[in-house]
């Protein structure tokens, strides 16, 4: 029986709560991860998250060159931009601030595109100027990683905690 889908991506959580943290799978031993009796039927292309945090970082939803809109017209670089909310980093809470760039309300999309302090953003992003702050040595006692708006190098949003970057969790 045919489904009709032709491409699966299967991701890791983004805890937005307590209780969901202990259901993370990366960084779990290998022998505790288990593929599905299903998975040998898989006869389509798909991606797989990264199960452990590597250094490599990049950001494919500005590689592919990509935004996403909230229903109210905001636009934002990518998901975790999109809203206000709390998640869960290697169970450490977070507040995630949203960082817009215009509304496409009030101006055109290529107009926000080419707005010069997104351009610099993406450029940013681009060359991950950004700080690990996942594994830094000194993230005990930080207090920069209890949200987004600022990291220790100056930058503002900052995409230093972010897991979409480290693979552990996939755009679509």
């Amino acid at each position: 029986d045919s489904i009709g889908a032709y491409f699966v991506i299967v991701t890791n959580l983004l805890p937005y709560s307590e209780d969901m943290v202990d259901q993370v799978l990366y960084d779990a031993p290998d022998d505790q991860l288990m593929v599905g009796s299903g998975a040998g039927y898989l006869l389509f292309r798909g991606r797989v998250p990264e199960m452990k945090l590597r250094t490599q970082r990049r950001c494919s939803f500005v590689e592919d060159k990509a935004m996403a809109i909230t229903w109210a017209g905001n636009v934002s670089p990518c998901y975790a931009g999109m809203h206000h909310y709390h998640c869960y980093i290697y169970g450490r809470k977070k507040e995630m601030h949203p960082y817009h760039f215009g509304n496409v309300g009030s101006s055109s999309l290529k107009d926000i595109w080419l707005n010069d302090e997104y351009l610099k953003f993406r450029q940013q992003v681009l060359e991950f100027q950004f700080p690990s702050c996942t594994d830094c040595k000194y993230l005990e006692g930080c207090s920069m990683t209890d949200d987004n708006l600022l990291d220790c190098w100056g930058n503002s949003p900052t995409c230093a905690d972010c897991l979409w970057s480290r693979g552990l969790i996939l755009c679509p």
